[in-house]
């Protein structure tokens, strides 16, 4: 006997040329397969689905816990729920100057600067802004009109000393 002869009985024959053979009762498995994996993630159809950009507060579609700051960089919102923000800060790499963390603010297409209270402008160009933010004033910035994302200010680092 050959080896596709024994195989042959075993191996049922496609319905059609791009049909998938499931095994018996593998049918009945996979639904509640699919539903305990989804459960488990946190990622069921009753809970809080994500708005668009730029609609204020939303919800994580997985989680459904509100989200205050969706266009705050994840390290800058970190920084802004801290107790020890000096500490976070140094944890996190954040810029920090005075005790207020350099960002820089991007801009929806016409808008102007942001005016909120814990912010110095420094310096703007072509729809970005860089300034110093007080770490409690950084969700109120992100919320503000004319706001497209706030992130943190990229610093730069010498590769080596000078001889």
């Amino acid at each position: 006997m050959s080896l596709t002869q024994f195989i042959a009985p075993l191996v049922p024959a496609p319905r059609s040329s791009t049909a998938t053979v499931l095994l018996p009762g593998a049918r009945r498995l996979l639904l509640p397969l699919s539903l305990a994996i989804l459960s488990a993630a946190g990622c069921t159809s009753e809970q809080g689905q994500a708005q668009t950009p730029g609609s204020g507060p939303t919800a994580s579609p997985c989680t459904g816990k509100s989200i205050s700051c969706p266009r705050l960089d994840s390290r800058l919102y970190q920084l802004s729920q801290s107790e020890n923000t000096a500490e976070e800060a140094a944890r996190l790499g954040l810029p920090v100057e005075g005790g207020r963390v350099r960002v820089i603010i991007e801009l929806n297409p016409g808008a102007a600067p942001p005016n909120v209270t814990g912010v110095t402008i420094e310096t703007t160009a072509s729809g970005l802004v860089q300034a110093l933010v007080a770490p409690s004033a950084l969700c109120d910035l992100s919320n503000a009109p004319g706001v497209s994302f706030v992130r943190p200010a990229l610093t730069s680092t010498g590769l080596g000393a000078a001889q």
